[in-house]
């Protein structure tokens, strides 16, 4: 309707001890201010037309993605299928992904040839029956995102440390944003059978 223009949905049902385990991922990442090493928990999700098993977690660094209950972000591993074309995702309020600056940037760097996240999406997201309003969904980019631009994929790598960063904002020493570092962290992501399997991505690495 004119109200709500959005007609993709996503429901997603969480075991109640799974999702106490959310919850308790939350409330820890509310006392150290920073989400760190959060709980996997299986889970089903349906676009309401099919339904898959998946796997779930409390999403995001800081505390936008998980100061208000009950808009959590979390990140989605969809088992045996895609849901609205997309298997590994996150789900989040608008407000966490800068709407609409988030969604422009990635429109204007991807038109100017740049690979970038422009596939987001907004569908009405219901958790456990609950309606949560409109969400917005975003792919994660790694070999199957890459794979679906029919790009031929190398690599993805990533430079920053999350873990190190994790360590100095828990100690209270660290400023709330990433700064430059003497050092890099330089990782490449994959399976070690996904990089151990290919010559030319194992001589990029």
């Amino acid at each position: 309707n004119s109200r709500n223009p959005v007609s993709k949905a996503i429901e997603l049902d969480i075991k109640f001890k799974n999702l106490q385990k959310i919850h308790a991922d939350r409330e820890e990442a509310i006392l150290k201010t920073i989400n760190e090493n959060p709980t996997k928990v299986p889970c089903r999700i349906s676009d309401g037309e099919v339904t898959y098993k998946c796997q779930v977690r409390l999403k995001g660094d800081l505390r936008d993605h998980w100061n208000a209950e009950p808009r959590l972000s979390l990140r989605i591993k969809v088992k045996g299928g895609y849901i609205h074309g997309l298997k590994n995702f996150s789900i989040q309020k608008p407000r966490a992904r800068q709407f609409p600056y988030d969604q422009v940037f990635h429109d204007l760097n991807s038109k100017l040839g740049g690979l970038s996240s422009n596939r987001q999406q907004f569908v009405n997201f219901r958790l456990n029956g609950q309606p949560m309003g409109i969400m917005n969904v975003e792919p994660t980019i790694d070999s199957q995102y890459v794979e679906s631009l029919e790009i031929k994929r190398f690599g993805i790598f990533k430079i920053s440390n999350e873990e190190s960063w994790a360590y100095h904002k828990t100690e209270d020493s660290y400023p709330g944003f990433f700064v430059s570092d003497p050092t890099i962290n330089f990782v490449q992501r994959g399976t070690p059978r996904d990089l151990e399997g290919s010559e030319k991505i194992r001589e990029i690495h």
